[in-house]
Formats: C-alpha cells, sequence, structure tokens
C-alpha cells in the first residue's frame, strides 16, 4: 500500500508547473516580441526541485505559448505547455533517484514535439547539488529546430 508521502508525490507529479512572478510569467501582457526562430539562441527555463520557476528567458515564453497553442489550439493562464511539465517531472523523480543512491553527476533527457518540418527540441538537464536536494537544479534548453506555429 502506498504511504502517505507516496500519495503526495503523486499529486504533486500531475500538478501543472505554474508561473506567478510576473517577470517570468509567458503571457505577460504586453506586444509579442520576434519569432523565436531558428536563428534566435535557445529557450532557456530554470526550476528548483519543487518545480517553481526561477528563471524563463524570452525565447522560452515565446516557444512555450506556440507549443501550447500547438498541444492545445489555445493559449491559456500561465501554465507550461504539458511536454515541458511532464519533462521536469521526469528529470526530478530521476534527480531524486540519483542523489539517494549518491550520485552527483549531471544527467540530460531529451524530448521532441511537433513533426519533422516542425520541430522543437527540449534538453533537459538535471543539476544535482551536494548540497542537498533543495539546492538542486533543472534546467530546460528549447530549440527550434524547423518551423513552428
Amino acid at each position: 500500500m502506498p504511504s502517505s508521502d507516496d500519495r503526495s508525490a503523486e499529486r504533486e507529479r500531475e500538478r501543472p508547473i505554474e508561473s506567478t512572478d510576473p517577470q517570468t510569467n509567458p503571457l505577460q501582457d504586453g506586444p509579442s516580441p520576434a519569432r523565436a526562430g531558428r536563428d534566435a539562441g535557445p529557450g532557456i527555463l530554470v526550476f528548483n526541485t519543487s518545480l517553481q520557476v526561477l528563471h524563463r528567458n524570452q525565447e522560452a515564453v515565446e516557444l512555450s505559448r506556440r507549443i501550447q497553442q500547438a498541444e492545445t489550439g489555445t493559449v491559456s493562464g500561465d501554465v507550461l505547455p504539458r511536454v515541458v511539465t511532464d519533462l521536469c517531472h521526469k528529470i526530478r523523480r530521476d534527480l531524486q533517484l540519483r542523489i539517494d543512491a549518491g550520485n552527483w553527476g549531471q544527467f540530460q533527457v531529451r524530448r521532441s514535439i511537433g513533426t519533422p518540418q516542425e520541430l522543437v527540441v527540449l534538453n533537459g538537464i538535471g543539476l544535482p547539488d551536494r548540497g542537498g536536494w533543495q539546492r538542486s537544479r533543472i534546467l530546460i534548453m528549447m530549440k527550434e529546430v524547423g518551423p513552428l506555429g
């Protein structure tokens, strides 16, 4: 029978990741920046192990909007696209397992979304910290490798 901690962790994994900080909100009001295309730098998202957004650059904001539009047909609230959320949860689980095992090496998990003609690659990097679980980080780099939107 799962313990209360196991059930709590399961609920945490299924909860959408939201940003309440206006500096990192992907749906902030204002003019839309130039399209983050293949020539733009990568979108960068940084999370703590509670899956709070610590940093998000403008390229990540734009790609998140466009991925969410492609996934759902709409852009709603300040919730990140499902593919990003799922990747964060996967890396978070792997981070916990590695830290528990004393494995302090960085690791990468890659996902892609779209078609070969409209592809965004997500590189997720788990950054364990010897200072403990709370100091570890998750880095997601998003890069468009084909036209999207």
